[in-house]
C-alpha cells in the first residue's frame, strides 16, 4: 500500500539481511508464533515444547521459563482470552559474525511458526511473514483470507467502529461545511 509494489513471499536470507541492518550490539529475541488448537490443552503444549528442548516462551508480553515446574511457577494462560503465544527460538545481539546462528534461528522460527516469525527488540515486535511481504521495505502483512473481508471477526473488522458500522463522535462542523457548500 505504501510503495505500490507487489506483495509476495520473501526469503529467509532477506529476513536475516534485514535484521543485520539493525544497530550492532542490539539485543534481539527470535520468536515463533504458536497456535493452540481448541482440542489441545495449554499444559500439553508446554510438555511438548519441553520435550523438544525449548526453554522459554513469550506469552502476552511476558517471558516465562519452561524449565521450572510446580504450582508456584504456573504460567497464567486464560483460554477465554485471545492469547499471543510465542516460542523463544533464540536470544542474541546483532553482529555480522553471528550471521550463521541468526540464519539457523530464523530457519527454526519459520518452520515452527508456519512461515511466520517475530523479532522482538526493545519491546517492539517486528513481524515477518515469509509468504506475504514487500521485499524492498521488509514490511509483512497477514495473509489474505475470507476473514480479512468479514466485518464481524477481529481479523477483518474496522478498528474505528469495531465492526459495528457506525462511529461515535462525528465531526459535525465538517458535515455542516459540506452542507453549506452543496446548497
Amino acid at each position: 500500500p505504501e510503495t505500490g509494489e507487489v506483495i509476495k513471499g520473501i526469503s529467509k536470507e532477506h529476513v536475516v539481511d534485514r535484521i543485520l541492518t539493525y544497530p550492532p550490539g542490539e539485543k534481539l529475541h527470535i520468536l515463533a508464533p504458536i497456535d493452540i488448537n481448541r482440542q489441545e490443552q495449554f499444559e500439553d503444549v508446554l510438555v511438548r515444547l519441553r520435550r523438544q528442548g525449548f526453554r522459554r516462551i513469550y506469552l502476552n508480553g511476558t517471558f516465562y521459563s519452561l524449565e521450572q515446574e510446580g504450582e508456584e511457577h504456573l504460567i497464567p494462560f486464560d483460554r477465554k482470552r485471545k492469547n499471543q503465544l510465542f516460542l523463544v527460538v533464540d536470544r542474541l545481539k546483532v553482529d555480522p559474525s553471528t550471521k550463521m546462528r541468526l540464519s539457523e534461528a530464523v530457519e527454526h522460527a519459520a518452520s515452527y511458526g508456519q512461515n511466520k516469525l517475530v523479532i522482538l527488540k526493545e519491546n517492539q515486535e517486528i513481524p515477518f511473514n515469509l509468504s506475504f511481504a514487500v521485499e524492498s521495505t521488509g514490511k509483512s502483512y497477514p495473509e489474505i483470507t475470507p476473514h480479512t473481508f468479514a466485518f464481524n471477526v477481529p481479523e477483518g473488522m474496522c478498528p474505528n467502529c469495531n465492526g459495528l458500522g457506525y462511529e461515535y463522535g462525528a465531526n459535525l462542523m465538517h458535515n455542516e461545511e459540506i452542507l453549506n457548500h452543496s446548497v
